[in-house]
């Protein structure tokens, strides 16, 4: 319905307000002389849900001793010398920290190393733990969902093609792989 793929018949959509929704958007859309730290600040400065008074690297909670690592090589380092993979993980790391209902993921671990992919889709299933939350995420990397406890909507031509679960999707096109399945059930349309 959000995206116009579901047309509703009838009834009523409660969704969170606007201040406790926030949407990862697929660019990076800040000027490249900021650097990491001030895209901490922007952003959990912003979080309405929390009150800051000082940000530090210590504002981050649960990261791991090689993630720490990254966040002080990044603290300083402008936007623009960053790559793609460390400016996506900053901002998804960022997501995580807020205080919301509703998360959006635009592609999440694009571009992302193996080793902090991992970690981010971890993040994001805890996320999705946690009490009156849900997580909302597209990928085209269908092997990352293998070890999330998720339903998936597949869609192809503005239409789902397959709702459940990762190893429904599988037996259905009767493969171990995803990207063969996906294949398997969008050329039998």
């Amino acid at each position: 319905m959000l995206t116009g793929v579901l047309i509703p018949s009838e009834g009523i959509i409660n969704a969170p307000h606007e201040n406790e929704i926030v949407y990862q958007l697929q660019g990076i859309p800040f000027l490249n002389i900021l650097k990491g730290k001030d895209i901490v600040s922007l952003f959990l400065k912003s979080d309405v849900n929390k009150e800051i008074s000082k940000i530090t690297m210590e504002s981050f909670h649960s990261l791991d001793t090689r993630e720490k690592e990254l966040l002080e090589r990044l603290w300083n380092l402008p936007v623009g010398k960053m790559s793609l993979g460390e400016k996506r993980w900053l901002i998804v790391s960022l997501i995580c920290q807020m205080d919301r209902k509703l998360y959006i993921f635009d592609e999440p671990t694009s571009g992302v190393d193996p080793d902090s992919r991992i970690k981010l889709v971890k993040r994001l299933e805890e996320l999705s733990k946690k009490e009156n939350t849900l997580v909302l995420m597209s990928t085209h990397i269908l092997h990352e969902l293998e070890y999330l406890d998720c339903i998936l909507y597949l869609l192809h031509n503005e239409k789902i093609i397959f709702q459940g679960t990762y190893n429904e999707f599988l037996t259905l096109t009767e493969t171990k792989n995803p990207d063969i399945a996906f294949y398997k059930l969008t050329t039998s349309i």
